[in-house]
């Protein structure tokens, strides 16, 4: 797998690509504070997964330029998927009650760009 801690200059888009191409196909998404498998849909606690690889991305100068990409596993099918979020204002109830869960799961890795 991709290891986020060989390059500090990669971008949002990039993370995606790298986990795309190691086997991260389904996406998921935040919805009631859980996070949704694209794969079986099923509904999970956020601290269920296993978190695989984790990006952080801060803005400079703009709180709308924070993110984070995650490379999960689904708890129910084992899927591989990508979480992608957005920090800041923007940031939706759902995602942010996610992304508080996902910060106490151990990562395999970590990267803040």
């Amino acid at each position: 797998m991709s290891d986020p801690t060989d390059d500090s200059e990669v971008t949002v888009s990039e993370a995606i690509t790298r986990l795309r191409r190691d086997g991260y196909v389904e996406d998921f998404s935040a919805d009631g504070g859980s996070l949704v498998c694209g794969s079986c849909r099923c509904s999970m606690e956020p601290g269920s997964v296993t978190v695989e690889a984790a990006y952080r991305f801060e803005g400079e100068s703009d709180p709308d330029d924070e993110a984070a990409v995650f490379g999960l596993s689904c708890a129910e099918c084992n899927a591989k998927g990508i979480y992608v979020v957005a920090y800041g204002p923007s940031m939706s109830a759902d995602d942010a009650a996610v992304v508080a869960r996902l910060a106490s799961v151990p990562k395999r890795a970590d990267r803040t760009p």
